[in-house]
């Protein structure tokens, strides 16, 4: 048999690896920390007039378009004002304290439905009055109008559809 001389510095190396891995890492001291909340009473969101375009005569295809600020109703093509009271969609948003709101308006358009039938009519280029993000210390009220698009040979009826508008608060 055969030995083979083993370095003393290598044998040096190995005893200190092993001995700091069997000792226990030092411990940090515990620190506590604290949990916080801030209950906050919910912004309410109220809708007293739904989105109108009156009673309208079509002769041909076009558009008839609510401004939200001014709630003056426009029309086009073959699209003319009939009777009625026209006007934009109206919410009122109430709050108890100061806080930012966005709100947020559909950016696809809808889809209504003639009552008792299957034709349809789209509702598009959804505005807002004013801008997007609000500062609230109360109630804030605010417009949504649209443009409705009339085809050319658009059944007679009463046509209904829904959208959403929502409101994010800081």
């Amino acid at each position: 048999m055969h030995f083979r001389p083993i370095p003393v510095a290598l044998l040096g190396a190995v005893a200190l690896g092993a001995s700091a891995s069997a000792g226990a890492a030092p411990r940090v001291p515990y620190k506590n920390a604290k949990a916080n909340v801030d209950i906050r009473s919910p912004i309410t969101i109220q809708n007293p007039a739904d989105l109108d375009f009156a009673t309208l005569s079509v002769t041909g295809a076009g558009t008839a378009r609510i401004n939200p600020t001014t709630g003056v109703m426009t029309t086009t093509g073959g699209v003319t004002f009939l009777t009625g009271t026209s006007h934009p969609a109206r919410y009122r948003l109430t709050t108890n304290r100061i806080a930012v709101v966005f709100i947020d308006i559909p950016s696809a358009p809808i889809t209504l439905r003639r009552q008792g039938g299957t034709e349809t009519m789209t509702v598009s280029n959804w505005t807002l009055d004013g801008l997007g993000i609000r500062v609230t210390g109360g109630v804030l009220d605010f417009n949504v109008g649209a443009t409705l698009n009339v085809s050319a040979n658009q059944k007679e009826g009463v046509y209904t559809g829904t959208f959403m508008v929502s409101a994010d608060y800081l």
